[in-house]
Order: structure tokens, then C-alpha cells, then sequence
């Protein structure tokens, strides 16, 4: 026992809050170390009856270092290496069994939060996952209140050899929030936290149905003006095929994009304008990453697997990126898996001018 600090509750207190000074804590100059905290509540009328008891597991951490790129993960042509030797990378996709699932508006980091996070399950499942042969996991990242059990999380990876591909909350380029996004990487000190390998800038990559994507009718216009002089050009060239709606020039439907027909060549102009605008707002946030003085690899999740809407083609992002995450979603209930698997990472490596496929 480091320290005991015995303090009676004020019920006069409303709130029934009672803040306990522990004083300082260990200092760790290098390395980590793990200590427990008790708290047991006792009717001081009956001393030794224990009313309610808490036991919660918490891990000191040394000063941050800044990490050296050798020391992580990298990208040689068509493979990942570690320190200048080829790797295999063999990840899931983390959250506790049992844990809340992601709000509305976030990320699904729910579990990281100071309410949810139990080391205790964190430290079972890791030690699962690495006596299986995983030695990679993708998690996510949303709120500044989750940076400290990151840290406790990323520490835990890490004596266990797990590699760690991160998504941050703000770095999606399709709905992007610097300010946010930097906030919670400083709070987290993401630059130093080895085991974070790669950054993940947006999850499932999608441009919603025709209705979420008539907030793109302006920037559409103004592509179709640049390209073809004036929108009447561009709709004598694609023989009279432009929509309108709300006596505005609109994007194609759902039903344009997936079959074929006299709209075909609006829809092959509209399907270069998303790839340009997509490639632009992820060229946007990698080099404020690398201009930040972030230098982990970067990835995005895109899907290939039928979606609602419109999908980001890999050939549209792969020059920005390191490697591409695949999102096969359903393919596994296809009887051609392997097939199906195999033509998925041929296009994305060839898309991304042969970098790694995940």
C-alpha cells in the first residue's frame, strides 16, 4: 500500500460528491507502471462494514518521447516493413465484447470512455488477440475525455507487440474538422505513442444517396463550368442528360450511377468530378498531418461491397495515401469469396500505384 486517505462524506452535500486527495502520484521517469486504486464506503457507526467497495486499475506513464519513423511500421512498395525488413500485418477491427457501441455523430469509441473502459476486459482480450497471432488492431478516437485511457490502452499494445491503426474524429476528409482533430491527436500526444502506426482518415468512405449529395449540386456546377465553359455546353455535349432540381443543374441519381443508358456520359463527368473533389479534401488533410509534424502512415476504409449511394473509388485517393483498407463488408456471404477478395486487392493495389492493400 502506497497511501491510505481516510475522509468522511458531507451529506449536506445535495450532490452527494466527494473529492479525495491522493497526492501526488508515483513518478515514472522511463517505462510505465501499474498501481491500483481502492475506495471502500463504511458506516463510521459499524467500523469494518464495508458498504460498497471500487477497485480501479490505473498505469503511470514516463514523459513523452518523440518516436523515431524507424521505430514503426513503414511502406517499402507493395509491402509493410518494420525497421527495414518486410512484416505481415494480421488486424481486426477492436471494441470490447459487451461494450457500449458509438453514439450518433461519433466514431464507436464509446469503450474508451472514463465510464465504460475496464482494464481489467481491455488486458483479457489483448492477451487473446496476440495468442491468436493478431498483431494489429484498428480502434477509434473521438473525445479528449478518452486521451488518457488512449494512453492506457496504446501502453498495454505495446507490451504485447500490437500495432495500432487509428481513427481520429475530424481527420474524414469527406467531413473534416481540423481544429478538433488536432486537439484530441495533442491531447492523446499522438506523435509520440509508438504502437500507433497509421492514421485512419475516414471510416466506409461514402457520398451518401442523391438527396445527401445535392449539397455537392454547387460545387458540381461551378466543375461543369470550368471544364466545358458554361453548364449549357456541358448539356449540349452530354446530349440534353443533365437533372435538374429545383430548376438547378443536380447530380445524377441512384439509379443513373448504377445502369446504363443515354445519361451515361453526365454520369462519367459527375463520377470525375467526385474523384477530383475527393482527391483535393484528401490531399487537404494529409499535408496538414505532415505539416503538424505527424508522420505516421495514412489509410482510409473503402468499400467494396454494395453500398447505399456513392462509394469513394480507391483510384480517386490512393496517390495520397500509404495503403488502402479494404472494406469487403458483406463479400463473405458470396460464393466466390476468395475470388471476389482477390480481384478487391488487385484493383486497390493498382489503384494506389502498388502500395499495400489491409
Amino acid at each position: 500500500v502506497l497511501r491510505k486517505v481516510i475522509s468522511e462524506v458531507d451529506t449536506r452535500d445535495s450532490e452527494h460528491f466527494r473529492e479525495l486527495n491522493l497526492g501526488m502520484l508515483p513518478k515514472s521517469l522511463s517505462g510505465q507502471r501499474d498501481i491500483q486504486l481502492r475506495i471502500q464506503l463504511e458506516d463510521p457507526r459499524n467500523r469494518g462494514q464495508v458498504i460498497d467497495a471500487l477497485v480501479q486499475d490505473l498505469k503511470v506513464l514516463g514523459p513523452a518521447h518523440r518516436v523515431s519513423r524507424t521505430s514503426r511500421i513503414a511502406v517499402a512498395g507493395p509491402r509493410f516493413t518494420y525497421r527495414k525488413r518486410p512484416t505481415t500485418l494480421l488486424g481486426v477491427a477492436y471494441a470490447p465484447a459487451g461494450q457500449p457501441g458509438g453514439r450518433e455523430g461519433t466514431t464507436g469509441a464509446d469503450w474508451l470512455h472514463p465510464a465504460y473502459f475496464n482494464p481489467e476486459i481491455i488486458r483479457r482480450d489483448l492477451d487473446h488477440l496476440s495468442r491468436a497471432g493478431i498483431n494489429a488492431l484498428s480502434i477509434s478516437y473521438d473525445h479528449v475525455a478518452q486521451a488518457s485511457q488512449l494512453r492506457f490502452f496504446a501502453a498495454e499494445a505495446q507490451s504485447r507487440q500490437l500495432w495500432l491503426q487509428l481513427e481520429v474524429a475530424g481527420l474524414d476528409p469527406l467531413s473534416p474538422d481540423w481544429s478538433t482533430a488536432q486537439a484530441l491527436m495533442e491531447e492523446a500526444e499522438i506523435q509520440s505513442m509508438l504502437p500507433v502506426y497509421a492514421l485512419t482518415l475516414g471510416h466506409n468512405a461514402n457520398l451518401g444517396n442523391e438527396e445527401t449529395r445535392r449539397t455537392l449540386d454547387p460545387l458540381w456546377r461551378n466543375w461543369l463550368v470550368e471544364q466545358y465553359g458554361s453548364i449549357e455546353n456541358a448539356r449540349n455535349i452530354f446530349g440534353k442528360h443533365l437533372n435538374t432540381f429545383q430548376q438547378e443543374v443536380t447530380g445524377p441519381t441512384d439509379k443513373e450511377l448504377h445502369e446504363d443508358g443515354p445519361h451515361r456520359l453526365a454520369v462519367a463527368a459527375y463520377r470525375r468530378f467526385i474523384d477530383d473533389m475527393i482527391s483535393r479534401e484528401f490531399g487537404v488533410i494529409v499535408r496538414a498531418l505532415r505539416g503538424a509534424g505527424y508522420d505516421q502512415l495514412t489509410t482510409a476504409s473503402i468499400p467494396f461491397h454494395k453500398v447505399k449511394g456513392l462509394a469513394v473509388d480507391a483510384a480517386a485517393v490512393g496517390n495520397h495515401l500509404d495503403y488502402i483498407t479494404a472494406d469487403i463488408g458483406s463479400l463473405y456471404q458470396s460464393g466466390n469469396t476468395i475470388e471476389e477478395a482477390g480481384f478487391v486487392a488487385a484493383y486497390a493495389r493498382a489503384a494506389s500505384n502498388g502500395k499495400p492493400v489491409s
